[in-house]
């Protein structure tokens, strides 16, 4: 899969997504406000104008922020195509947005498109992000046999793929399973 020249994802990684997503119903499907109420207050406390779930599932957290926040424009991207519904079910992948969040994604991008996809996230940031990312393995494995969770890294490995000369960490929380890591763009 390629979104914005760049590769994110192969062909056949993305077949086995959209296997999982309609194998296993609860996929992808993450309670809205439990990621969204962190998200929420962010984009009040830094008053923010449009933010992308990026790896949105079954589109949740856009739904919960959609209803909470409806001055805010609101973005989510699933390639995995939850339940068949069309890839074009949150909109289309937006040039720009002012916060990208993830919950529960980046351990799922194969480790050869990592850096990819983090400059894609980076390109299409313009001020913060946030990613929740889960450390240890899946309770599930894909049809080929890899757990589902590709990447396995700590606390530390996660920060240093995101801070670069543009990007620094504000905030990291978490606990043995996973990390929080909020970002902010250098300017």
């Amino acid at each position: 899969m390629i979104l914005k020249n760049k590769r994110i994802a192969s062909d056949e990684y993305v077949a086995l997504l959209k296997d999982m997503h309609n194998r296993q119903r609860r996929w992808g499907h993450s309670r809205g406000h439990k990621l969204g109420t962190p998200v929420m207050k962010w984009i009040k406390e830094f008053g923010l104008k449009s933010v992308l779930d990026y790896g949105t599932g079954h589109g949740r957290v856009p739904k919960f922020l959609r209803e909470n926040l409806p001055d805010v424009e609101v973005y989510g991207y699933e390639f995995g195509e939850p339940g068949g519904a069309p890839m074009d079910k949150y909109g289309e992948f937006p040039d720009k947005v002012e916060f990208l969040v993830s919950g529960d994604v980046m351990e799922h991008v194969e480790p050869e498109f990592l850096k990819n996809v983090i400059d894609l996230q980076k390109e299409t940031a313009t001020k913060y992000m946030y990613h929740k990312i889960h450390k240890k393995p899946a309770c599930q494995d894909l049809a080929d046999g890899r757990n589902a969770h590709l990447i396995q890294e700590e606390d530390d490995w996660w920060q240093e793929q995101y801070e670069d000369e543009n990007w620094e960490c504000i905030s990291r929380g978490g606990n043995n399973v996973y990390v929080g890591l909020l970002l902010k763009k250098i300017t």
